[in-house]
């Protein structure tokens, strides 16, 4: 964790429960009734999403942690955004709350 994510780091927990809050509504409109199983499927893909946003840094072989000189740090991973997608039936990407705006394509 930068030393800027750990200033930052009680508004992001701020902003991640406030999703969190809001997750059940949202997944009402947007899926309707299910199962516990896929509910907690889908939460657990939206929340990872957003903790990645929220902190983000592509850990695949091809990237690394490092600031990109004139862009900042490295982006979320695309496959947060597509796990979320397909385990969320219903969601759309306008739904992820700009968290897929800035991503890297492993």
């Amino acid at each position: 964790v930068s030393a800027v994510d750990f200033a930052l780091a009680e508004e992001a927990d701020a902003a991640l429960g406030a999703r969190a809050s809001a997750f059940p509504e949202l997944y009402a409109a947007r899926v309707g009734h299910s199962s516990d199983i896929e509910y907690g499927k889908c939460f657990r893909a939206y929340m990872s999403l957003q903790c990645a946003s929220a902190f983000p840094a592509c850990t695949v072989l091809q990237a690394d942690e490092t600031n990109v000189l004139g862009r900042g740090r490295a982006p979320l991973c695309f496959s947060h955004c597509l796990d979320t997608l397909v385990s969320c039936p219903g969601f759309w990407v306008d739904d992820l709350d700009g968290a897929c705006l800035d991503v890297a394509a492993e």
